[in-house]
């Protein structure tokens, strides 16, 4: 499976603030994962919606990851950013799946 550029932008913010649990300013995330600052608002957005982060207001506000890490899993987020059930691709980017039907 090839992922999308929001299914890519979307780990690259999970995996980077699952490093450290505090809170991250849009601006700060921008900086150091070199996401366009529209795009990378766009995909906080959809994230605080489907739960995974938590957004907090203010001068000193940011977002932070809104659950256990234990509790999110790959599949998780793919299937918020892509409708996975629409595509019949191998998940490992093989032509032909080993684990397709027979």
């Amino acid at each position: 499976m090839r992922f999308s550029k929001t299914t890519e932008y979307s780990l690259r913010i999970l995996s980077y603030m699952a490093i450290e649990n505090k809170l991250y300013t849009a601006e700060m995330l921008k900086d150091n994962l070199e996401i366009p600052y529209r795009y990378l608002r766009k995909q906080l957005t959809k994230l605080v919606k489907d739960g995974f982060l938590v957004s907090v207001k203010g001068k000193s506000g940011g977002y932070k990851i809104a659950k256990s890490l234990k509790d999110i899993s790959l599949l998780d987020i793919v299937g918020s950013t892509d409708d996975i059930r629409t595509h019949n691709i191998c998940f490992f980017g093989f032509d032909n799946c080993v684990f397709g039907e027979k």
